[in-house]
């Protein structure tokens, strides 16, 4: 019996080693290591945090993630090549290296040091994103992760506004208090079913999201701003009952904002249902309605949706929230997914107005890319068109306005980048 039992075992022991000794060579049978691939970023001689595409040479499938606060990263990879970028927004030029992943040996890589090309502050604009989602909703990242990518993509203002939630506000408001790199506010996303989607922004409330006529959407609206808060319609001609269903009659709302681009539409208002909004915006702005236009991410993960997205860039002489949302809602800004418009004139800008007559304008345009077409609009209508081969724009042109005209500003990058301005108005 013994002898039985023990050439049994030996049986088994042969067939396991065998089962073993077959797989020898197969990597796919065997469990893929990973290597700690570590390093910190440098703005000059400070540390920075920053956004990295981390894209795979031999399937092209490309991940995003962010450094932490203080500009460290420590990423897993897997056997291979990789590209690493880094990035923060078009006031810099994005850096690349090649990584080889070959051990389990973890790599410490040579410092990144991104190289900034013009600052924006310098001309008293920021960068705004007033349209993120948090688990408190339907995104897939904390507040504090919000947060963190808001200030490592270089924004100056940001806002949180969950789908019918104010839960994630506090966690995302201390973090910014303890931190204070990037100034933001809280606010909710009025949610409607068939209506359309508000944002209620500098409120610890929620209102009221079943609308069944237009008279509950001004109920709600009237109380958001009873409140306190910037009251915005968001992406309005979105469809499947996302768009704003009384868009037709937009002047009787009394909405402080219009969000033109919505980061989840197409990629620029060049085409889809952004296109139909910035029509939309422009038919009101001829029948004498102006609403501030904005842009925002409408972020739902930023792992999936993070580069390229448009953003709200504000002028402010103040950086409080108060200095903000006057700016927004003054219309001082121009939208952009990153080439930077400015025009000016007399010393005034975009949400301002100036006299009838000739006028000077002073146009500057910046990118870390090619910048192409500057378009110069009156009235909706391009009357002046430039072609700019480099990174770096500035031009004198006349205008001559007369009362009630408005001009707008334009820029269409070669490589899908697109800015659109608020007007400057004639009176």
């Amino acid at each position: 019996m013994k002898k039985i039992l023990l050439r049994t075992v030996c049986f088994v022991l042969v067939a396991v080693f065998a089962a073993v000794l077959s797989g020898c060579g197969k990597n796919e049978d065997l469990p893929a290591f990973e290597a700690l691939v570590c390093g910190r970023v440098f703005d000059g001689e400070d540390v920075t945090s920053c956004g990295i595409i981390i894209e795979n040479a031999d399937t092209h499938e490309k991940k995003f993630d962010v450094t932490d606060y203080f500009g460290r990263f420590d990423i897993r990879l897997k056997k291979g090549e990789y590209t690493l970028t880094f990035l923060k927004d078009s006031q810099f030029t994005p850096e690349k290296l090649e990584v080889r992943v070959e051990s389990e040996a973890s790599l410490n890589l040579p410092d990144i040091r991104l190289t900034k090309l013009f600052d924006l502050s310098a001309y008293g604009y920021y960068s705004a994103d007033l349209h993120q989602h948090s688990i408190y909703s339907d995104g897939k990242n904390t507040p504090l992760d919000m947060y963190l990518y808001n200030a490592a993509m270089g924004y100056g203002f940001a806002a949180l506004s969950d789908h019918d939630s104010v839960d994630g506000n506090g966690e995302f408001i201390s973090v910014a208090e303890r931190t204070g790199a990037v100034t933001v506010i809280g606010g909710v996303e009025i949610s409607s079913s068939d209506k359309g989607h508000i944002n209620a922004l500098g409120t610890a409330n929620t209102y009221n999201n079943k609308f069944a006529s237009a008279d509950d959407v001004k109920a709600s609206i009237a109380r958001a701003k009873s409140d306190g808060a910037y009251v915005q319609i968001n992406h309005p001609a979105r469809g499947g009952g996302k768009g704003f269903a009384y868009i037709d009659d937009l002047p009787e709302f009394g909405f402080d904002g219009y969000e033109l681009w919505n980061g989840r539409n197409a990629p620029s208002p060049l085409s889809g249902t952004n296109l139909q909004a910035k029509n939309i915006w422009f038919d009101n702005l001829n029948n004498g309605f102006y609403i501030p236009a904005t842009a925002g991410s409408d972020n739902h993960g930023f792992a999936e949706q993070n580069v390229g997205m448009p953003r709200t860039y504000v002028r402010a002489s103040d950086t409080t929230v108060e200095g903000f949302m006057q700016a927004i809602k003054a219309g001082r800004s121009f939208l952009s997914n990153g080439p930077v418009i400015i025009a000016e004139t007399e010393g005034k800008s975009y949400g301002e107005t100036v006299s009838p007559g000739e006028k000077e304008f002073l146009l500057k345009a910046r990118y870390n890319a090619v910048i192409g077409k500057v378009n110069v609009l009156v009235n909706g209508e391009t009357v002046l068109s430039f072609d700019a081969e480099g990174m770096s724009f500035t031009r004198n042109e006349a205008l001559t306005l007369e009362a009630g005209d408005y001009v707008v500003t334009e820029i269409i990058a070669p490589d899908g980048g697109y800015a659109l301005s608020n007007p400057i108005f004639c009176a």
